[in-house]
């Protein structure tokens, strides 16, 4: 996999939906270190719409109560203790996604050593998405997200590490990238990009299907317990092209 025509960009312009500019470019270690937290939202924010569903469902809700009736009849306690039932799975949500991040993050093969995973010698690459200049008005403009793409085999990465900062949410900006990305990754003479995504993350699977990625796979993973998993594949051979 070449990597000469990326080298030779290594900063581009990017324009949203919504017309907003952005500058997107290889992180460099360092930087991947202070961003790592963007790069994982999507499990941050996955593990949280399941904590919830776990800690609200009729299954949780009954045993704390059922819990809080046993405890109140067997140390012979007020009727007030009963209120521990209902309060209890707003204490267990708080609990469970502490839980379900370091469940989750700990088992990523790149949490461990995230700038030398992505910023090394290998084939995978980390980009950073920065507001333009002349958009933000100051030298060093902030972070927008990231996006990444990983080797798999020889014509094949996988796209991951998509995060844009809540601020900047509705602006086409998840589309941009990903859409800067494959063109990337298919100058460098990948023919597929692969991804993995939930249904908890719908307004992902309508970015991916937008830009012509089909779904070929389910699966279950331990580092997101209990959620099926939708495999993502699409061709990069009408991607590849000039780096306007």
């Amino acid at each position: 996999i070449s990597g000469s025509m990326e080298d030779q960009a290594k900063e581009e312009q990017l324009v949203c939906r919504t017309g907003l500019k952005l500058r997107m470019r290889l992180l460099t270690a360092k930087e991947a270190e202070e961003y790592f937290w963007i790069a994982l939202m999507p499990y941050s924010w996955t593990n949280r719409r399941l904590a919830e569903i776990i800690a609200t469902c009729w299954q949780t809700r009954t045993a704390c109560a059922t819990l809080a009736a046993l405890a109140a009849w067997r140390w012979r306690r007020p009727v007030a203790w009963l209120l521990a039932g209902a309060l209890a799975p707003t204490a267990l949500l708080h609990s469970l996604r502490l839980l379900l991040w370091l469940i989750s993050t700990r088992q990523l093969p790149d949490y461990a050593r995230f700038p030398e995973f992505w910023c090394g010698e290998g084939p995978n690459r980390l980009y950073g998405v920065f507001l333009d200049s002349a958009e933000a008005g100051q030298q060093q403009p902030p972070l927008v997200g990231t996006v990444a793409s990983l080797h798999l085999d020889g014509d094949t990465c996988e796209l991951q590490r998509l995060g844009v900062l809540p601020a900047y949410r509705g602006h086409g900006v998840g589309d941009a990238v990903c859409r800067r990305l494959m063109r990337l990754c298919a100058n460098r003479g990948y023919r597929r990009m692969q991804l993995g995504t939930t249904q908890l993350q719908q307004y992902a699977v309508d970015i991916y299907e937008r830009l012509g990625f089909i779904r070929t796979d389910q699966f279950t993973s331990i580092i997101l317990p209990g959620v099926p998993i939708y495999r993502y594949e699409a061709e990069l051979s009408d991607a590849a092209g000039p780096l306007d």
